[in-house]
């Protein structure tokens, strides 16, 4: 086998990076450079690994581990394959969707449909084509790289009638030309003979479509489609480019769905061979004539050839990444975060207004829908790095005002109501089994937020009067008409589902009505601005909304009457940010500290991401806020590529929308940054896990800052535009083009403490969602949880001390899990049982002590031994009663 890896090398078959070839049952690799933009594998669809989808923002598609085709892949935890679905933005059905088991069938919706496989280009020698299960594979590698958006799959077949050939494949979607994309093969035989190369355009990936056509004429084909139930067209075409002599015929397929066509030739063994598809992707939703685009397109991505479209497309996406986000000291991490923005920029881009669904293009999840996804998790990431995309984002909402005007009359409201769930029409789309279409009204204030946002990054006039204003009247007048004016005098919004969709039809969801207070101010100050009429009725409403306040708690009830239930996600915790509702900072702790440990850890990937940025801009002793960016993506990504799973077993996958707030950790946690229309907020803060975190490119009102956080200074520069003002905790500047600005950096886990093991390298054992850390960064909010009988959490000191007190603190409420109906129960604390241990290897420990009855605090006494290692070993622990620590605090004697 490394024979027929090095013809591939010296053929030029792996491009620039020389690869090598893990041997057969090597694990899996993470990233086969130092660069953090390139994600791998050496071992298909091995146990938990999922496949990658690539995209241009317009079009993309999922590819399986063969490198090119369709799939149904079974992933851990999920009860349905996850096919391998090629999308478009615009191209949707009319059909029922997945209802439940045990409740009632929706009636249709409008869900997006899927289109045939785009990248099949199969390769067959006469006795088999070429496929991961037949036939031998040897020196299997699978790469994405980030940086061009390109999917590259090697590997060494021997087929079933024993011909050996090295195939090298690149699936990539056009950054420049969203309506192309191209798939290359490359192969090296080691035998002489006829082989056949299929172009497919595989309808067994097509969903809630059929065929109106197949054709086929010279190199070209194509598939034309009509949407089920809505009527919607689209046509996908492919032109392939042969190897010189040979010859390309129509291949015969039975489905209507299909077509094909073969290219044969012979080869002989040693030589070098390249067949390229270049595909075709138009709907109705923005092109007047799907065919004769998509044929186009085609065609003029043929003409341009693989290496033509790539030095265009390489350059496009190599301009997204000026706007990179750079992590030091965290390898994985760095990955982690550039595999989330890859996510996102594959599903949108800035010439195509429609904003990204849960899954972005990765699949139909959520039939396609748009939610409040997309102002709150997704878009506030685009708006720091990529404004023209985030401008496009929005048009989406813009477009569909009408249908808001007309949705809020048809439910007898007036003014301007977005539909919880949003598709083509613009009209509610929620399945009817589901009532959050019904009182999730919370969405319309989060699409104000954004515009206001778009207004604050950019101070573009001429959109926010031709664009924004329009929108956030009309969305303020809809919150004037839902408010209830009480005997007091004041005003409720009444049966309503807020972001904790555990709980429905509640009156005065704290988080709903600062949402519409806002959004009520929101407008009035627009109007202003532009010297246009603000509704009297807005200001009264904004400012006698009820926003409860519990003041023996000394904290935001979730809403009248709430009892302190686990809620599904972040809500209340969502005041202080985005919302930045004016509230002393022990408010906001508060609020934090008593909803983390009430939130369910089954609910989706977003809630730790906001409890990152909170925990940040507090400033809490320790290091919590890197606890929960662990706790924000590691239990939600799945290997091979890092892409977010909706939750920690199951749901929308990719999860765009997790992806979207954690990057939020990185451009508004860490930096501290916030919009104002005359400057911007920065308040840099690091924890001691990370040397550094570098936002290369944010953008504000023309200017571009790159702003550096290093573990003592922050350094911003302004690489281009205007002086800007920056307001710090330490005073406001100005800072002016080409000039650069040091702030201190605040270290919280600096703070003076007696407690040796605070914000120390903690280590667990098994492995759990929860990470390590959550027992020693200065708080019990966060809490690691062992569910095995010989659980242990361990803790080095850094120095060898006389071992003085050990203490144990849990949170007297922690959610641990979740009830067979799926909704979290707020558990008081029973923890198992632990022995506690010191060692000055750690290798070679003491028993210190043993705590057979825990409470909520342990404290046990050191023996004055040099101690550098102290560890918890749990005592029968049981997944129902696990070892449950909040903190250990460590003292010297």
């Amino acid at each position: 086998m490394r024979i027929r890896l090095l013809t591939l090398l010296a053929a030029g078959v792996l491009g620039l990076s020389v690869l090598v070839a893990a041997p057969a049952g090597a694990v899996p690799a993470t990233a086969d450079d130092d660069s953090g933009f390139i994600l791998s594998t050496t071992q298909p669809g091995g146990p938990g690994q999922a496949p990658m989808f690539v995209g241009n923002g317009y079009l993309a598609g999922r590819q399986p581990f063969d490198g090119q085709g369709f799939a149904q892949v079974q992933l851990p935890g999920r009860t349905e394959p996850l096919p391998t679905q090629s999308q478009v933005h615009g191209f949707y059905a009319v059909a029922v969707p997945f209802t439940p088991p045990g409740l009632p069938p929706s009636i249709p919706v409008e869900r997006r449909a899927a289109l045939p496989a785009w990248s099949t280009l199969s390769y067959n020698d006469g006795s088999g084509a070429y496929s991961l299960s037949s036939g031998q594979v040897d020196n299997y590698l699978q790469r994405l790289d980030m940086r061009t958006g390109t999917l590259t799959t090697q590997v060494s077949w021997t087929s079933p009638g024993g011909h050996a050939v090295d195939l090298a494949y690149d699936v990539t979607p056009d950054r420049v030309h969203r309506r192309a994309a191209m798939v290359r093969l490359r192969l090296v035989p080691h035998f002489d003979g006829p082989v056949t190369i299929t172009d497919l355009l595989d309808g067994q990936a097509v969903e809630l479509a059929t065929s109106q056509g197949t054709s086929h004429r010279g190199n070209t084909q194509w598939v034309k489609l009509s949407s089920v139930g809505l009527g919607m067209t689209a046509t996908v075409a492919s032109t392939v480019i042969p190897p010189k002599g040979a010859k390309v015929r129509p291949a015969q397929t039975s489905d209507p769905l299909t077509a094909g066509q073969d290219v044969r030739f012979r080869v002989k063994s040693g030589q070098t061979y390249e067949v390229t598809k270049a595909v075709g992707v138009a709907v109705s939703a923005d092109s007047t004539d799907p065919a004769t685009t998509a044929i186009g397109a085609s065609k003029h991505e043929a003409s341009l050839g693989y290496a033509g479209m790539r030095t265009g497309s390489d350059a496009a996406w190599d301009k997204l990444w000026q706007s990179d986000i750079v992590v030091s000291g965290d390898a994985r991490l760095q990955r982690q975060v550039r595999s989330a923005l890859f996510a996102l920029l594959a599903s949108v881009r800035d010439d195509t207004p429609w904003a990204p669904s849960p899954g972005g293009l990765s699949s139909d999840g959520y039939n396609g829908h748009v939610f409040w996804d997309s102002e709150t998790w997704m878009y506030p990431s685009l708006l720091a790095t990529e404004p023209a995309i985030a401008a496009e984002s929005l048009q989406y909402r813009v477009d569909r005002l009408d249908a808001a005007y007309r949705y809020a009359a048809d439910t007898g409201w007036s003014g301007a109501r977005y539909p919880w769930e949003s598709a083509h029409s613009g009209l509610e789309e929620t399945p009817t089994w589901a009532n959050t279409g019904l009182w999730e009204i919370h969405v319309s204030a989060d699409i104000s937020l954004a515009m206001w946002q778009y207004w604050l990054a950019t101070g573009d006039t001429q959109w926010l009067a031709s664009k924004g204003w329009p929108v956030l009247r009309g969305i303020a007048d809809f919150w004037v008409s839902r408010a209830t004016r009480n005997s007091d005098g004041s005003y409720s919004i009444n049966t309503v589902i807020p972001p904790d969709e555990y709980v429905e039809k509640v009156n005065d969801s704290v988080y709903t009505n600062v949402a519409a207070r806002d959004a009520l101010r929101f407008a009035t100050q627009a109007a202003a601005l532009l010297g246009r009429h603000a509704s009297p009725k807005w200001s009264r409403v904004a400012d006698r909304l009820r926003i409860l306040f519990d003041r023996t708690l000394g904290i935001h009830p979730e809403y009248a009457g709430y009892p302190g239930d686990a809620v599904k996600q972040a809500d209340v915790t969502l005041l202080a940010y985005p919302w930045e509702n004016p509230q002393p900072a022990s408010v906001t702790e508060a609020d934090l500290a008593y909803y983390v440990p009430r939130t369910d850890p089954l609910g989706p990937a977003m809630t730790d991401a906001i409890n990152g940025v909170i925990s940040s801009q507090l400033g809490l002793p320790g290091c919590p806020a890197f606890t929960f960016t662990r706790r924000s993506v590691d239990p939600f990504v799945r290997p091979p590529y890092e892409q977010y799973s909706e939750s920690r077993v199951d749901g929308a996958f990719t999860f765009t929308t997790g992806a979207g707030g954690f990057l939020q950790e990185f451009l508004y946690g860490y930096t501290g940054f916030r919009w104002r229309g005359d400057r911007i907020v920065l308040d840099p803060s690091l924890p001691p896990q990370l040397t550094g975190i570098t936002d290369s490119a944010v953008h504000w009102r023309g200017r571009v800052l790159r702003i550096e956080v290093g573990p003592e200074q922050t350094q911003v520069i302004l690489l281009s535009g205007a002086a800007v003002t920056i307001q710090t905790p330490s005073g406001t500047q100005t800072l002016r083009s080409g000039g650069g600005l040091t702030l201190p950096t605040r270290r919280p886990d600096q703070t003076p403490t007696t407690n040796l093991a605070r914000c120390h390298p903690t280590l667990a054992t098994p492995a759990t969602a929860e990470p390590p850390e959550a027992a020693a960064d200065g708080t019990d909010i966060t809490q690691w949880i062992g569910p095995t009988a010989d659980a242990t959490i361990q803790v080095e000191l850094g120095q060898t001390v006389p071992l003085g007190s050990v203490t144990i603190t849990r949170n007297p409420v922690t959610t641990f899990a979740s009830t067979s109906g799926g909704k979290g129960v707020a558990m008081a604390t029973k923890s198992a049982g632990e022995r506690v241990e010191a060692s000055v290897d750690g290798s070679s420990w003491r028993v210190v002590a043993t705590v057979t009855a825990p409470t909520l605090r342990d404290d046990v006494a050191g023996d004055g031994q040099p101690t550098r290692y102290v560890r918890l070993v749990a005592l029968d622990a049981t997944d129902t009663v696990p070892l449950i620590v909040g903190e250990l605090s460590v003292q010297r004697q």
